[in-house]
């Protein structure tokens, strides 16, 4: 059984992953801040949630760019996350946002 185990922590792609969740987290976390936004506000929850959806919508298209690292992928999911909130009465200033014409229009392409 340990050896299973052993075999998904060393998976390249389960590692990878990892690190894209891991690039998520931080610049969700940051963008937050950035917005001055409690911690508990309760709007949160359905704003990553639909920003979740929103970043697995467009991960089959930012993949197929084949110019997707884990840090542009995080970058997706930051550009979904402010999408949602400014749809939601948040806007998100593009300043708070990474700077990423590609992953911007990928996503004005397909949401327009």
């Amino acid at each position: 059984m340990m050896g299973l185990a052993d075999e998904w922590v060393r998976n390249p792609e389960v590692m990878r992953m990892r690190r894209i969740f891991k690039q998520m987290e931080s610049g969700q976390a940051g963008l937050i801040h950035t917005m001055k936004i409690s911690e508990f506000d309760s709007r949160l929850r359905l704003w990553r949630d639909k920003a979740r959806l929103l970043f697995e919508r467009f991960w089959p298209e930012a993949a197929a760019l084949g110019t997707m690292d884990e840090t542009r992928m995080g970058h997706l999911y930051f550009h979904c996350l402010g999408r949602i909130m400014t749809d939601d009465g948040m806007p998100v200033p593009q300043a708070a946002l990474p700077r990423d014409e590609e992953i911007k229009a990928l996503l004005k392409g397909c949401l327009s």
